[in-house]
């Protein structure tokens, strides 16, 4: 949970306190300075009650870029709250990456529009509104512009029953979007506790240098040393709530495997009991799969921002997804060819263009991209599954075939091919280890990195095929579809090679034009999971060297 220390109207218009308070407010990773700034003759008239009281208050932008720089020169973040249109045209001059808008401005049609036409996300302050405003505010502005909604009653100090906490849950449900907690109560553990609890992403606090001094905030607002430990209270508790999914913490891993009972062959029977020898459930059901039975799981979504519904794009016979599908059934190790999509309503047109084209559909887990695999693989009874995303339209079957080959020889858990193009080496995993790689990541939903968590994996069976091609380091390359331009790369590729159908073009085809492809640059920053980032030939190289039991070269 990220927070929020408000200093709103504490400073009272005086600069040398303002400086003083940002000094006094201890420096943490997650934590937010915010202020508003006004425009007196922008905000309000002359017949507006407060008036006076705002013009004394209010810094000039001078002033302001002043507190900046000092705000950056004591090691803490800030994010602005223009109450005004002119104070938000000040605040994007200054290339913000968060603006917070006050919730008095929810129905400010001239703020509302130039935040639509701008960058910035937007903390969007919910206090007073009803339903039909936030609607409202929404539609104008388009809730991908909102990093989160925030919920707060403007009554200082809150009373208990007034703030509504439950109200988190229903904007949550209602909006689909996160939601934060603006505070105005003076509890510095129970309240933002229950917040963390609900799982709001912002938490405000107003903060002040001593509520002694009865500046205008001062009623729900915390000293330093108070929002300090609210800070370390929150960030210890923090770790309490784990991750957003029912599963085994690692520690439970290991108990599961002394606690949960085994299939134990005793004569012709098999006894089901806790014991050091037989089989778990899943390992015992997948020990009457044939081996022969592989099945290749084409994973794909229509959830791409950077080339929106990449996998239905046009390709060369067809939309790209379904002629990668008809490339990779060229296969003779593969069984079944299946498209592996999620059961939201945002991927039916995967299956509605599946149905026209009479091509098997497994729809299951949007973001468990294991669990999804596993399921499917569970439903054909397969022994083995190739994992291919459907953004490397030329992952090549004949590569497949001899992985396949690779795996049923050594009974290997894993099998990839080396030094290929980026897009072209789909993955084998045998379903018993699909299963330990499930039951082993502690937060599922970022088994899209599946690679990764096998890279780290040092006691599976694993294999590889290390092509070898005119002694070109072919991993330099990338047949991958993430934007316009590496679809506008394949297309000319097909050209170049000049085959009508795609089911007729080979591996050779392909690696003869390698001079068509994009190079990659090994020196940029690729994801992994938990939001951490590596160099791609730092990736690479352990990639290659990930302890493999088997590396047998294959010469073209």
């Amino acid at each position: 949970m990220k927070i929020l220390a408000e200093t709103a109207s504490n400073h009272n218009g005086d600069l040398n306190y303002l400086k003083k308070l940002i000094k006094n407010i201890e420096v943490f990773d997650n934590l937010f300075i915010t202020a508003q700034i006004i425009d007196p003759i922008s905000f309000c008239g002359e017949t507006y009650e407060k008036y006076d009281f705002v013009k004394k208050i209010s810094f000039n932008y001078d002033q302001w870029e002043e507190i900046f720089d000092f705000i950056k020169n004591n090691n803490h973040k800030f994010i602005p709250c223009p109450c005004d249109i002119k104070s938000l045209e000040f605040c994007l001059s200054k290339k913000f990456d968060i603006i917070k808008i006050h919730g008095s401005d929810l129905l400010n049609i001239d703020m509302l529009d130039l935040i639509k036409e701008n960058k910035p996300k937007i903390l969007l302050e919910t206090q007073f509104a009803t339903d039909k405003d936030i609607d409202f505010a929404l539609e104008r502005i388009g809730k991908n512009k909102i990093e989160a909604l925030i919920h707060g009653f403007s009554n200082y100090p809150t009373e208990g029953s007034l703030t509504q906490l439950n109200s988190l849950d229903y904007m949550k449900k209602k909006w689909g979007l996160n939601v934060g907690f603006a505070d105005h109560t003076t509890d510095t553990t129970n309240l933002p506790l229950m917040a963390l609890a609900k799982n709001s992403t912002w938490l405000e606090k107003h903060i002040t240098l001593s509520r002694n001094l009865r500046l205008p905030d001062w009623q729900p607002s915390l000293e330093p040393l108070e929002f300090t430990v609210m800070m370390k209270q929150l960030s210890k508790y923090s770790q309490y709530l784990g991750n957003f999914k029912k599963h085994p913490s690692p520690t439970e891993i290991n108990m599961r495997k002394v606690m949960y009972k085994k299939y134990v062959q005793k004569g012709k029977q098999v006894k089901i009991l806790r014991a050091k020898e037989g089989s778990d459930f899943w390992s015992y059901n997948y020990s009457f799969y044939s081996d022969e039975m592989v099945v290749a799981a084409i994973v794909a979504r229509l959830k791409s921002t950077r080339l929106k519904k990449k996998v239905l794009l046009p390709f060369h016979n067809d939309a790209m997804v379904f002629d990668l599908i008809n490339y990779v059934q060229k296969s003779k190790s593969i069984k079944k060819t299946v498209l592996a999509t999620s059961f939201l309503p945002d991927d039916d047109e995967l299956e509605v263009q599946a149905n026209k084209r009479n091509i098997q559909i497994f729809r299951g887990e949007p973001l468990d991209v294991t669990r999804r695999l596993i399921d499917l693989a569970e439903s054909y009874k397969a022994k083995a599954l190739f994992r291919i995303t459907g953004d490397m339209p030329f992952a090549d079957p004949m590569l497949m075939d001899e992985m396949n080959k690779l795996r049923l020889e050594n009974d290997l858990d894993y099998v990839r091919a080396q030094n290929m193009p980026l897009g072209m080496s789909a993955e084998l995993f045998k379903i018993d280890y699909l299963m330990k790689l499930y039951l082993n990541n502690p937060n599922p939903d970022e088994s899209e990195y599946l690679g990764w968590f096998v890279i780290l994996d040092k006691e599976a069976k694993k294999g590889c095929l290390s092509v070898e091609y005119k002694d070109i380091n072919l991993d330099h390359y990338s047949l991958t579809v993430d934007y316009q331009q590496d679809l506008d790369i394949c297309k000319k590729l097909l050209k170049k090679i000049g085959k009508k159908n795609i089911s007729n073009i080979n591996l050779i085809d392909i690696l003869n034009n390698i001079n068509e492809l994009e190079k990659v640059d090994l020196h940029k920053k690729i994801k992994l999971p938990r939001g951490k980032t590596m160099k791609y030939y730092e990736y690479l190289s352990l990639q290659k060297n990930q302890g493999y039991i088997i590396n047998t070269k294959y010469v073209l």
